[in-house]
């Protein structure tokens, strides 16, 4: 019996390791100073001005619309509620953006060592990793679209599972309205 519980509590004191490590990255990033100089300012910097964006960046004549509308509402309702400007704003992005990434599969897994591994693998390899940090709203559209991998699985039966494919409809709205990506 004894044997049994301590069976039960390893996997849970597992997760907590990899959650507190996988939290830990990018508070570390961040902690260093690191800002990242690009869109995650921009993208700040409109929501604490209200500004078009014709009004902050040169843009062509054709460009009419806001590609990032709900990351924009997002930005602005942590402006207002925080009063911190675009630097903070950016912090607050990179730090839940790339949060949402690297801790979305430890729902999933079975095994949530293994999402750790992989992480370290890229890491080690130089590739993409780099590009969690960088606060822009892919990011919302890179969590989604590997939440909706994760429940593919869930949609091959015969019979519809409608939690999990309103869930799937809902991650695709929210991805598209924050991240303009379906133009492409």
């Amino acid at each position: 019996m004894e044997e049994d519980k301590n069976q039960s509590v390893i996997p849970v004191i597992i997760l907590l390791i990899v959650a507190a490590c996988l939290i830990l990255i990018p508070l570390r990033v961040l902690g260093y100073g690191f800002l990242p100089q690009d869109d995650a300012l921009r993208h700040g910097a409109k929501a604490v001005s209200g500004k078009a964006w014709s009004e902050i960046l040169v843009l062509r004549e054709e460009v009419k619309f806001d590609n990032h509308p709900g990351w924009q509402v997002i930005l602005g309702f942590i402006h207002r509620l925080t009063a911190c400007g675009p630097e903070g704003l950016a912090v607050f992005s990179v730090a839940v953006l790339s949060l949402s990434f690297i801790l979305l599969p430890l729902f999933f897994l079975y095994r949530p060592e293994a999402w750790l591994a992989t992480l370290l693998i890229f890491i080690v390899a130089g590739q993409w990793i780099s590009r969690i940090f960088l606060g822009r709203p892919y990011l919302v559209t890179m969590s989604c679209m590997l939440a909706i991998c994760f429940l593919w699985s869930k949609l091959k039966d015969e019979k519809i599972h409608y939690p999990v494919f309103i869930t799937v409809m809902l991650l695709t709205a929210f991805s598209t309205c924050t991240h303009g990506g379906w133009y492409l």
